[in-house]
C-alpha cells in the first residue's frame, strides 16, 4: 500500500446526488483505497452505502480559510425544510473559489456546495444583510 495525495473518488448516490471521498491510498494492485467508517480502507469500487464509483479527480485543497463576514446562506433540505444559517467561515480552495461554511445544531461544519457533505435538494442561496435583499444562487454563477 502507498500513501495518495491529491486525489478524491467520485460516487453517484443511489438518489442521483454526486459527491467525493478523498483517496487515502493505493492498493497493491494500485486500486483507490477510501475509508469506511466500519471496515476501514476499502477498494473505490467496493459495495458501500447505495453508492457507485464514477471515477477519479484531482483533489482541489483547500488554500486558506477566512471568516464568515455576515453573510447568510438560505439552502433547501431534502424534507423540504428551509434553514437560513450564518456563514462563518468560507474556504477558498487552490483555484480561489469560496465555499460557505455553517455549522449545524451539534456544532458540526458543513461545506454548503458539497453534496456528500449537505443534505440538498435545492440550490444554496448565498446574501449578506446589508446588501441585496433578494439571495442569489451560488450554484446559478453569481459572486458571493
Amino acid at each position: 500500500m502507498i500513501a495518495a495525495h491529491n486525489y478524491v473518488a467520485v460516487f453517484n448516490h443511489a438518489d442521483g446526488i454526486e459527491y467525493t471521498r478523498p483517496v487515502l491510498a493505493w492498493g497493491d494492485q494500485g486500486e483507490p483505497l477510501v475509508a469506511d467508517p466500519g471496515r476501514g480502507l476499502i477498494p473505490v469500487d467496493a459495495e458501500w452505502a447505495a453508492s457507485t464509483f464514477v471515477r477519479l479527480q484531482l483533489a482541489n485543497p483547500p488554500a486558506t480559510v477566512i471568516p464568515g463576514g455576515g453573510w447568510m446562506a438560505t439552502y433547501t433540505e431534502h424534507a423540504g425544510t428551509e434553514q437560513t444559517a450564518p456563514i462563518v467561515a468560507w474556504r477558498i480552495d487552490s483555484l480561489g473559489v469560496g465555499h460557505p461554511l455553517v455549522t449545524d445544531d451539534s456544532g458540526s461544519l458543513h461545506d454548503l456546495t458539497d453534496p456528500g457533505e449537505t443534505d440538498l435538494s435545492e440550490p444554496v442561496h448565498v446574501w449578506h444583510p446589508a446588501q441585496s435583499p433578494r439571495p442569489q444562487s451560488i450554484h446559478e454563477g453569481e459572486a458571493a
